[in-house]
């Protein structure tokens, strides 16, 4: 379940993600007070969004550093040495 979790959760947009990590930290705190296993819950799912958050922003940041570099380009005949 956490892998398809955390590829659905890469597939919304950062402001939604936030969202939920805004939310389901709420819910952890509500339901800390009346049931703690159900309270653990809800954080350990805003936890996984946190870190899928974070992941997702260096992923991109890779993606745009890969694009931004340039390819090296040999003369004919040389290779590398």
């Amino acid at each position: 379940m956490s892998d398809e979790l955390r590829a659905a959760l890469g597939r919304l947009r950062p402001e939604e993600r936030q969202v939920l990590a805004v939310r389901w930290a709420e819910n952890g705190q509500k339901w800390a007070e009346t049931s703690p296993q159900l309270g653990r819950v809800w954080v350990v799912l805003a936890d996984l969004v946190a870190d899928v958050d974070r992941m997702e922003r260096v992923r991109a940041a890779g993606l745009a550093g890969a694009v931004d570099e340039r390819p090296v380009i040999r003369p004919e005949g040389r290779g590398r040495r």
